[in-house]
């Protein structure tokens, strides 16, 4: 393969491979099960903590690639497949995430979807408030916005409240993957 299997295309380099890898990675780091629905929840989730982590150390500068971070982490779960209740961790959840799907669709708890229609509910339902969540409060603590997403990253999985387990062992990890995500940059 040589030096040009690094610069053009090898999928150890691609932001796919990145998420996927990750998703896995920091699942098991956590103790949480591998399944596609937490492949799914885990990979949006550490695309909202990328987007704000990279706001936050670049003062904006890594924006024109975010588009393309999102496009490449939302590609990693197109083969994932999941009942909509499996992507909730409360009622109030299921409902924020039912809300995405259009009436005549006829979507309920127990609707198997496909990994796209998945990453749409929640990347739309939550984007915005987890985002800025993690940009402000970011700022607070002493692991900085990496800290905060890796709570905010346990408790879309496991529930409000319970983002303190393996809360250093998932930071590190969002941390390595950052300069990951920064190399893989096309």
């Amino acid at each position: 393969m040589g030096i040009f299997s690094n610069l053009f295309g090898n999928k150890d380099n691609s932001n796919v491979f990145v998420y996927s890898q990750y998703a896995n990675k920091i699942l098991a780091a956590a103790d949480i099960q591998i399944n596609d629905a937490n492949l799914l929840k885990a990979t949006v989730y550490l695309c909202f903590a990328q987007i704000a982590c990279l706001n936050s150390i670049s003062a904006d500068k890594t924006r024109p690639f975010i588009d393309n971070m999102v496009e490449d982490a939302k590609s990693a779960t197109l083969t994932l497949k999941m009942k909509v209740r499996e992507l909730a961790n409360s009622n109030d959840e299921l409902a924020k995430i039912l809300e995405d799907f259009q009436e005549e669709a006829n979507i309920d708890e127990d609707t198997n979807i496909n990994g796209l229609a998945a990453w749409n509910a929640i990347y739309f339902g939550f984007a915005k408030d987890v985002i800025v969540e993690i940009s402000n409060k970011g700022e607070e603590g002493p692991m900085g916005a990496h800290g905060y997403a890796a709570i905010k990253f346990l408790e879309a999985l496991r529930g409000k409240g319970n983002g303190n387990n393996n809360f250093l062992e998932v930071t590190m990890l969002l941390q390595e993957m950052t300069g990951k995500v920064i190399k893989a940059f096309r």
